[in-house]
């Protein structure tokens, strides 16, 4: 099953390697990567904002094995806790 990764500031970045590097199928949601970006290679990418309904949706949040909220705003991250748990 996929996780999904929010967010890929300094923490968010390390996280992805790591999930890749255990070989897990990882889709990324950020507001400011880009879909070519290297270092997304091997994972899924969803443009957006992980607080929204309907890019966890594209992301795959209802079926991943997991969420990680990572981002460097707590609010975001709570916002987009309670919006998974929706």
């Amino acid at each position: 099953r996929n996780v999904v990764l929010c967010g890929l500031g300094r923490v968010g970045w390390r996280v992805l390697e790591s999930l890749l590097a255990t070989g897990a199928a990882v889709t990324v949601i950020d507001t400011q990567a880009k879909e070519g970006d290297p270092r997304l290679a091997g994972a899924a990418f969803v443009r957006g904002d992980c607080r929204q309904a309907d890019v966890l949706e594209r992301a795959g949040a209802r079926s991943a094995a997991g969420v990680l909220v990572v981002t460097s705003d707590d609010l975001v991250n709570v916002g987009t806790a309670l919006a998974v748990r929706k």
